[in-house]
């Protein structure tokens, strides 16, 4: 199984914000998404990461904000990278959904053909809030298309699997990969497991910033405690990545900074 993950924009952020115990000095942390070839030929996007729907078109005055505040610049959205790579929104299947963050679903109109798999738990508690509290947690309604709804795959319902290294039990996504739950980030976060060249790969999505804060046990008291929707929860997500990676498997998040950055 290959999985590939591309930068769609940078932002930066005092690394104290990401790090505990670390400096004023900006980081430059990436806002990625994946793309996997599924056995049907099709593929699957894992998140979209930021897009020109962020920064231009209609908007809300909520969302005008949040792009303000952040700064994004934009590396490669998504549509420009499968022009690029000679593929077009009609060979995206699905879209894996780690989880609602605005810089996850940004893109998502993007490809009105594609099912969304994530967890509907997730989808059904966010819809329930008011407007004012999604933002506050960082999702904004507005990035979902009007049929989201009927293309949603509640990940869920799919088959179990056993998860290598520590990992527990998983869902089945298709051959050779699987959703992984990874709570505490955010409400029905969810990470990406394969395996490749001998070894077993998790995507961890946004469990944390960086990978440091993990293996370090230097998670950000203040980021985590305003942004988690289960500071606990995110605990023991971190613990059980900490774990997977002693035992020889290899990490990928959405934020950390590229090398040098």
């Amino acid at each position: 199984m290959k999985v590939e993950f591309i930068n769609s924009a940078n932002i930066k952020v005092p690394e104290w914000m990401v790090l505990k115990g670390g400096s004023w000095r900006r980081r430059t942390l990436a806002v990625r998404f994946g793309i996997a070839k599924l056995a049907s030929g099709k593929y699957m996007l894992i998140d979209t990461g930021y897009s020109r729907r962020l920064v231009e078109g209609k908007r809300s005055f909520a969302l005008k904000a949040y792009a303000k505040i952040l700064r994004p610049k934009l590396v490669s959205e998504p549509l420009g990278w499968l022009s690029g790579n000679g593929l077009t929104p009609a060979d995206i299947s699905h879209i894996f959904i780690t989880h609602f963050h605005a810089d996850h679903i940004c893109a998502l109109k993007d490809f009105p053909n594609a099912k969304f798999i994530t967890a509907q738990s997730a989808y059904e508690a966010y819809g329930k809030m008011s407007e004012l509290r999604r933002r506050k947690h960082g999702v904004f309604w507005e990035s979902l298309p009007d049929d989201f709804e009927d293309r949603l795959i509640d990940v869920d319902t799919l088959e179990d699997a056993k998860l290598p290294l520590g990992l527990g039990t998983g869902k089945v996504l298709d051959k050779g990969l699987f959703a992984v739950p990874l709570p505490g980030h955010a409400l029905g976060h969810i990470g990406l497991a394969w395996t490749s060249g001998g070894k077993h790969h998790l995507y961890g999505a946004d469990a944390q910033w960086m990978e440091t804060a993990i293996m370090e046990t230097r998670a950000p008291f203040l980021a985590t405690r305003f942004v988690f929707s289960d500071r606990s929860q995110g605990a023991q997500s971190a613990a059980k990545i900490k774990d997977f990676v002693a035992a020889g498997g290899v990490l990928a998040l959405c934020h950390t900074p590229e090398e040098g950055q």
